[in-house]
């Protein structure tokens, strides 16, 4: 595969300025300037540098003898350390002749807000073989993936065959690579329920098991979510109660359970810290935030279940930027990633052969060898290769209404939140077929409208901005109405 060409220095200086310019609201205004003004790199808060592989300082400017290899990714500092640990040992067996390879890491916030600023400063460059000083982005769904390559950040890694031949192509109808290279699942994830023992003994309310437990009115104030406009893992979650129950039912249930939600929180990982802390008994979460807060918390404290038949299996991927200062290193770390070794810091016990040396990473490997590993060092027992499945997530139609939901989510949810859970409030001990609750359930439109107007929406933000505001008028009507109903 042939590797674009090295940008300038003076052209990369301009694209980091703009990539650190900052969120992707204010990027098209800032942008174009500090193009102009042609900023040089530098380090701003949100910008994060691993811990060295001994301890908590941060790793070393690269010398002239190394090379810098600079990461985008929202990975927590165990995941950084842990692997570029491992890839330092690994790269250093293998690549003697090779300069040492130190690590930039760079986290960007949540992944809309990632995608966003990193699809609009390639979009600003001027020479489309330039790239923005940034190697690899590791972390985020297949949409956010999809977003990068539509807007030609991305470019199709060079990897060994054997590579590319032990990974399986998709699991339980989701695939796990781009046929074009263009990106690589990387780990794999789903998505479930934490809940705190304490507080649910509190309410006297049982342990959930499914979606549906976690509109119980008992539960009324007692719910955290994340922000589905901002979370990628939210809205797969809040897709996968969509695909299950149908689009209709599926509603009502997220209607119900918004409904009795205390607080959305600007990040998935701050759901189960919240749930940790009693602020909260339940909430959504994906398997790996949940296993590493209770074993942080106890066992005795909080659970997690994913319910049965009721979750998603998705990869969260890694992908090379185009134009990248460092693509031999790039594709020699995702190499690293995608095999045995690597994979084998997910769910290996701290201290294990093969495993990390500090910090249990809990989460499934995308490589099915990796199971291999003896029950005993392994912090994950299950083995989602060699479990049925009967529910397959429709990555197609979750990617065409995308674009939709999050704005939808935020008119209803979170713009109105305090009508929500007063209207919610009033008809929550009322049945299922009563027809006030109906009416505070009812879906804004069908699924059919719901696909068109994602088209609209993604086509023209003049629209755009137009149906927000309609939507968070009809919501408040809607839950006026039931409020002032007799």
């Amino acid at each position: 595969m042939p590797i674009s060409k090295p940008v300038t220095d003076a052209r990369r200086r301009r694209a980091g300025a703009a990539f650190r310019a900052g969120r992707w609201i204010a990027l098209a205004a800032l942008l174009p300037a500090l193009i102009l003004l042609g900023c040089g790199p530098r380090t701003e808060p949100g910008t994060s540098t691993a811990a060295a592989p001994t301890g908590g300082t941060a790793t070393p400017r690269p010398t002239a003898e190394a090379t810098r290899l600079v990461i985008v990714s929202p990975h927590n500092e165990f995941i950084r350390q842990e692997f570029e640990r491992g890839f330092q040992r690994w790269y250093a067996e293998r690549r003697t002749d090779a300069p040492a390879v130190e690590f930039e890491w760079q986290d960007r916030g949540g992944t809309y807000q990632m995608v966003e600023a990193i699809a609009g400063a390639y979009q600003a460059l001027d020479d489309k073989d330039d790239g923005m000083g940034v190697d690899l982005v590791w972390g985020g769904g297949i949409e956010a993936m999809e977003q990068l390559k539509a807007a030609g950040a991305t470019t199709a890694a060079a990897l060994p065959q054997p590579v590319l031949d032990s990974l399986p192509a998709e699991i339980a109808g989701v695939r796990l690579y781009d046929p074009d290279g263009h990106w690589y699942g990387a780990v794999l994830s789903s998505f479930g329920i934490i809940y705190n023992k304490e507080v649910l003994r509190t309410l006297g309310v049982a342990a959930p098991a499914t979606w549906s437990d976690l509109s119980n009115p008992a539960l009324f104030g007692h719910i955290v979510l994340a922000d589905p406009s901002k979370s990628g893992s939210a809205r797969v979650a809040f897709e996968v109660i969509l695909q299950k129950h149908g689009w209709a039912d599926g509603w009502a249930l997220l209607m119900e359970i918004a409904g009795n939600t205390r607080e959305f929180t600007d990040s998935a990982s701050n759901v189960p810290s919240e749930v940790a802390q009693g602020s909260a008994a339940a909430g959504m979460s994906i398997d790996f935030y949940a296993f590493s807060q209770i074993e942080s918390t106890g066992a005795e404290v909080l659970g997690y279940v994913s319910p049965v038949n009721a979750t998603a299996l998705t990869p969260d991927p890694i992908c090379m930027l185009r134009g990248g200062p460092n693509p031999a290193a790039a594709e020699a770390f995702m190499e690293f990633v995608l095999t045995k070794p690597g994979q084998s810091l997910w769910l290996l016990k701290p201290g294990a052969p093969g495993g990390p040396a500090e910090h249990g990473l809990w989460r499934m490997p995308i490589l099915p060898a990796a199971y291999e590993h003896p029950a005993d060092q392994r912090l994950i027992d299950f083995n989602p290769y060699a479990s049925e499945t009967t529910f397959n997530l429709d990555m197609d139609l979750s990617t065409r209404r995308s674009p939709l939901l999050g704005p939808l989510f935020m008119a209803a949810f979170l713009r109105n939140s305090e009508l929500l859970r007063q209207a919610w409030r009033k008809v929550m001990t009322l049945p299922a077929d009563a027809p006030l609750r109906r009416q505070f359930n009812a879906v804004p439109f069908s699924e059919e409208e719901a696909l068109d107007l994602a088209r609209r929406y993604q086509a023209s933000p003049r629209e755009a901005s137009q149906l927000e505001i309609d939507w968070q008028r009809r919501f408040r009507a809607r839950y006026e109405q039931v409020l002032n109903a007799e």
